[in-house]
């Protein structure tokens, strides 16, 4: 767009000899009504002239940054300042020419313009085509669960055009209901396809009757028997709801395994990740685990959760509780970090669809330490305190403080006086519905008698030392509970603030 009839037609001649075709407007009023009436898809790039009449060039520039953001726009002017380099850049200029115009700089220019024109239109579609196949997964799943009787939640977000991350959920003739996580390989169309091939083979195989295990053996056959340069792999995890049996089983083939909470209260895992992804090797065998139905959910994702934790330094299950917190359409803050797609749910064994949910509690943090760890408690310590404000960024800091006061001074009494030189410490937080933060500590010591009562007597009387971090835990914690002469500890802490922040310590 320039308003020099002489300029426009050297420009126009210049792009013909190259092969472009050029439609030319005066001004700003006369581009935009052009542009609305042209196939805009057939444009390759816009040529402004920042000199324009009425209202210079890079206003037009921001217009068809805001209206056709694909479209690459190249920048004329004579001697381009500072600011207006700026404001360009936040439009997306891709290119700047001065005058007078250098042939063989102009048409790399143009070239260059309709490259990234290209480019952007290609991400474009791709972008759609990822939400496309998102909903495509989203229109499968409610298929699946339609086909049984379970209630359950997920929440997908895709990092890349392409996804090999998928949930699945099939009901097998003999009543059993199988929840199916998977990870393919890369972040290209052959993962999405190798994901949805896998998909189809397994409902193949299951619905012939094959077990869950077989099925997954087959499948891994078929992986190492591709040829060279062929092969991918697969992450997997299957947990079968054995209902006739009451029984949870667990299939993992390097996946991050499935959590739930046990009736004693403990944060558990229903086998591990010692295992390697199928189509790695030709006898690759999967940690295999089963347990009793748990009375609350179970919680599934895939390794994008637990990369993101190592980026951020915090617990995977603190992320899990703020994914599943909001709707499926909105994305945390914290997710921006994210370099892998992430996958996460929360399953709900034996329960049907529609249910009343019984209260349960929420999985925040749950860690094993040793003795070693003991001068770690800082770096510990902030862990913890990232994984709370990442799953309840509302908390009271004095709550947040009172808890994580506690719990240091927890885990240190256990890993100095109940580990021994080898012996491991349990460490959780949970959300429970009541209304209140659950610490956990349980070293494997014989623990040790204390009687808080006579010690703060002695204390009043004549302050010590000794003792001074079991005496924070009973003043700071709501309550407080102890089993195996303290070898174990569980504290509550309310998650409303009994008094106002502004007296925070």
């Amino acid at each position: 767009m320039d308003d020099d009839p002489v300029f426009g037609k050297v420009i126009g001649s210049a792009l013909g000899e190259a092969g472009f075709a050029v439609i030319t407007a005066s001004d700003m009023q006369t581009a935009q009504a052009a542009m609305e009436r042209l196939d805009v898809e057939n444009l390759v790039c816009v040529l402004v002239d920042y000199g324009l009449p009425g209202r210079n060039g890079i206003e037009l520039a921001e217009w068809l940054n805001q209206q056709y953001p694909a479209l690459a726009t190249v920048m004329i002017s004579s001697s381009p300042e500072h600011w207006l380099l700026e404001r360009s850049l936040r439009a997306r200029v891709c290119a700047f020419l001065g005058k007078p115009l250098v042939p063989s700089d102009f048409r790399r220019a143009i070239a260059a313009a309709a490259s990234i024109t290209a480019q952007r239109r290609a991400g474009a579609e791709m972008r759609e085509q990822v939400a496309t196949a998102a909903s495509y997964q989203k229109m499968a799943l409610a298929r699946m669960l339609r086909s049984g009787d379970v209630s359950l939640e997920y929440r997908f977000h895709p990092r890349h055009y392409t996804s090999g991350d998928f949930l699945a959920y099939y009901c097998l003739p003999g009543g059993s209901d199988v929840f199916l996580m998977s990870d393919a390989a890369g972040h290209d169309l052959r993962a999405s396809v190798h994901s949805s091939y896998f998909q189809g083979m397994l409902n193949g195989l299951l619905t012939s009757g094959r077990p869950i295990g077989q099925a997954l053996r087959e499948y891994n056959a078929f992986l190492v028997d591709q040829p060279a340069g062929a092969q991918s792999s697969l992450s997997v995890t299957a947990v079968e709801v054995q209902r006739t049996s009451g029984c949870v089983k667990a299939w993992n083939y390097g996946g991050p395994p499935p959590v739930f909470i046990d009736s004693s209260g403990w944060v558990r895992t229903i086998g591990g990740q010692s295992s390697s992804p199928l189509g790695w090797f030709e006898d690759s065998r999967p940690t295999v685990d089963q347990v009793g139905i748990p009375c609350g959910p179970i919680w599934m994702w895939t390794d994008g959760l637990d990369d993101l934790s190592e980026r951020l330094d915090a617990s995977p299950l603190s992320m899990a509780c703020a994914l599943l917190s909001v709707s499926s359409d909105q994305a945390p803050p914290f997710l921006a970090q994210a370099e892998d797609d992430v996958l996460v749910a929360r399953i709900w064994a034996g329960i049907p669809a529609g249910s009343i949910l019984p209260d349960y509690e929420q999985p925040l943090i749950s860690d094993q330490y040793g003795p070693d760890q003991a001068a770690s408690i800082d770096r510990l310590q902030a862990r913890w305190i990232h994984s709370l404000q990442l799953a309840l960024p509302g908390l009271s800091p004095s709550v947040r403080y009172d808890l994580i006061l506690s719990a240091r001074e927890a885990v240190l009494n256990a890993l100095k006086h109940g580990c021994g030189p080898y012996g491991k410490a349990q460490f959780q937080v949970t959300r429970a519905q009541c209304g209140a933060l659950r610490v956990r500590v349980s070293d494997p010591g014989s623990g040790y008698r204390f009687d808080v009562a006579q010690h703060q007597a002695e204390d009043a009387q004549n302050p010590v030392e000794r003792h001074r971090g079991l005496m924070l835990m009973h003043a700071h914690a709501a309550r407080i509970s102890r089993s195996r002469e303290g070898a174990e500890v569980l504290m509550e802490f309310p998650l409303e603030s009994p008094v106002p922040d502004a007296t925070a310590r």
